[in-house]
């Protein structure tokens, strides 16, 4: 596997097994993505209790500004200068935050809690009422999913939905 290949994320190895691990990829901002929502929305999930949160720049170029990593850097959960490769962070998260992004496959291949927040943007993508992924329409529909996750409360997701979505994508 191509993970074998990937160091290990290891920013916060140490938390506890009741502390979730969530990491939010960096969408390009100018694919009509609402960035002040963004970085509200990475602002709330900081501000929950026993989880740490890995916002990973985009391969290609866009990354947080470094007004906003300033204002955020009050969290000390967010580790906002993620240099590990996506496979790696996909790996140690419990919940994946990506929308638009085919890094998103590789998360649900890997059975991974998948937030699809559709209100960060305008686009339509193949994620969008997939039902391989968890659509959330407002932050406070992501920090629900968040707590269900936690709390074990969160229904699976359809096996032959997930099963679609890759096959259509990928194969």
């Amino acid at each position: 596997r191509h993970r074998d290949l990937c160091l290990p994320y290891e920013k916060f190895l140490l938390r506890g097994r009741e502390t979730i691990k969530i990491v939010f990829f960096v969408p390009h901002w100018h694919y009509n993505v609402d960035v002040d929502s963004s970085v509200d929305l990475i602002k709330r999930i900081g501000a929950l209790e026993k989880v740490v949160f890995a916002v990973r720049a985009h391969t290609r170029g866009d990354d947080l500004t470094d007004d906003v990593k300033e204002a955020l850097g009050r969290y000390r959960n967010i580790d906002l200068d993620v240099q590990a490769p996506s496979s790696s962070l996909i790996a140690w998260a419990d919940i994946v935050i990506n929308f638009g992004s085919s890094i998103g496959l590789e998360a649900i291949v890997d059975h991974k809690f998948v937030i699809n927040p559709l209100f960060l943007h305008n686009n339509h993508t193949v994620f969008d009422d997939s039902g391989a992924v968890y659509d959330a329409r407002t932050a406070e529909e992501v920090t629900s999913l968040i707590d269900k996750m936690r709390g074990r409360n969160l229904p699976p997701l359809d096996l032959e939905d997930r099963e679609a979505l890759i096959t259509s994508e990928v194969y």
